[in-house]
């Protein structure tokens, strides 16, 4: 389990802004998207600096300026994750990623493979930064050699709680083929679900009392949703599937300060055979795993 750092509104709007002269040179456009997320760190920046942060309770487009809070600081760990991988790929992944509305509330089923996208970059950049090789953009989602073993890792973002089953299962049967068609001897596969879009259209916003309560409210929301949608997977006959990596993101305010935090957090569910399929590199999955 971890958590984006609890970093100042100004460094993460400068992050943006040093990765949206990268992304501009490599000739990634349009650009409005991450642009319009800057503008409006930038505003909460300057709100909070003058003591005017209770205003932008009353505002209304605080949903917009709090949403680009939380996916601006999704986007600047992409970038922090990113740097040295293949430009083309990159090119091509974040000319995706950059797509669609800058108010989540808009995205729709026809309108979502950018927020899609950021998913996988993120997964993929927080892979990197905690030492892995990373593939990203191939037949798999993500395709990391670690310590002698592969691991195929298979995103998805429902968009609503009552298709997060459908798409887990859906991402087992794409392990499967991935197996089928690897000859490495040491292959393991986890799906991967972004929860955050079916728990909060972009409406919501989490309230705590104390930034320390952020982990444990976001670990029980992926615990229920992995106890009650991911039976498929805690049963799945083919043992080298061997978890779920849950991921969660959402603004949230903390009483006791009254600072609008971006919260974002993984949590990672292994079924108990991963010795049985990994007996030599079986703790170094874990120690990857955890630094996420």
């Amino acid at each position: 389990m971890s958590q984006i750092p609890d970093r100042a509104y100004g460094e993460i709007a400068s992050d943006l802004e040093e990765f949206d002269s990268y992304l501009s040179r490599s000739g990634v456009k349009p650009l409005d998207r991450l642009r319009g997320a800057i503008a409006n760190i930038r505003e909460i920046e300057r709100a909070c600096s003058q003591g005017c942060a209770e205003a932008l309770e009353r505002e209304s487009r605080l949903p917009e300026l709090v949403w680009s809070l939380v996916e601006g600081a999704e986007f600047a760990e992409i970038f922090r994750g990113i740097r040295g991988y293949d430009p083309a790929v990159v090119k091509r992944l974040m000319r995706k990623a950059v797509t669609g509305s800058l108010d989540p509330r808009l995205e729709t089923a026809s309108t979502n493979i950018g927020r899609n996208t950021v998913f996988e970059l993120r997964l993929g950049a927080g892979l990197r930064g905690a030492g892995a090789s990373v593939a990203m953009g191939g037949l798999a989602d993500l395709a990391i050699d670690h310590a002698g073993f592969r691991l195929y890792v298979e995103c998805k973002r429902p968009l609503g709680e009552h298709n997060i089953a459908r798409r887990a299962e859906e991402a087992s049967a794409q392990l499967r083929d991935r197996f089928k068609a690897d000859s490495h001897s040491n292959l393991a596969g986890m799906v991967a679900v972004s929860i955050s879009k079916a728990l909060n259209a972009g409406e919501k916003m989490l309230v705590v009392e104390r930034e320390d309560d952020l982990e444990p409210s976001l670990s029980r929301e992926a615990e229920r949703i992995y106890e009650s949608y991911c039976g498929s997977i805690r049963t799945e006959i083919d043992l080298r599937v061997i978890g779920v990596i849950c991921h969660v993101f959402t603004p949230a305010r903390v009483r006791s300060s009254g600072r609008l935090i971006a919260a974002s957090q993984f949590d990672v569910f292994l079924r108990d055979h991963l010795r049985n399929v990994l007996p030599v590199t079986s703790d170094a999955l874990k120690s990857l795993l955890v630094q996420l």
